[in-house]
């Protein structure tokens, strides 16, 4: 169960993104670059994850990002997906538009190299969980 809540936090990390720096929040090109995923929590609880999976990563225009998630299955790492799309900020909120045309929003915060994206979804038992993931900036 666990091993599946953290593998539907890194998919949805590619399907919900946000940034904020300070009050004012962050620009569109505070984000522009390649961000690797660091580290996450769930419900506060550490979650391990193996050099494969730090190969998750979400690349950032102006207006456009791309991702692509990574996960160790079988002991093969392995491509989870891909998504791309645009993005708008707004204060401490992004709001992401897939080129299937759904729609996310997660809040962020931004402090150096390091992008933190916070989301809050229900599981299967439609109990609220909340994933803080932790980016670094390369």
């Amino acid at each position: 169960m666990k091993k599946l809540l953290k593998m539907a936090f890194i998919a949805a990390a590619f399907f919900v993104t946000s940034c904020g720096k300070s009050d004012d929040g962050v620009s569109n090109k505070d984000l522009v670059g390649t961000w690797y995923l660091e580290s996450a929590t769930i419900n506060g609880e550490v979650q391990p994850y193996t050099d494969c999976e730090k190969r998750t990563n979400i690349v950032f225009t102006t207006t456009e990002f791309s991702s692509v998630g990574y996960a160790t299955k079988n002991d093969t790492c392995t491509e989870l997906g891909r998504n791309s799309g645009t993005y708008t900020v707004s204060g401490n909120t992004i709001f992401y538009k897939k080129q299937d045309g759904s729609s996310y929003s997660s809040e962020i915060s931004l402090s150096g190299n390091k992008l933190t994206i916070t989301q809050t979804k229900k599981d299967e038992s439609d109990k609220e969980v909340t994933g803080t993931t932790v980016y670094i900036k390369r």
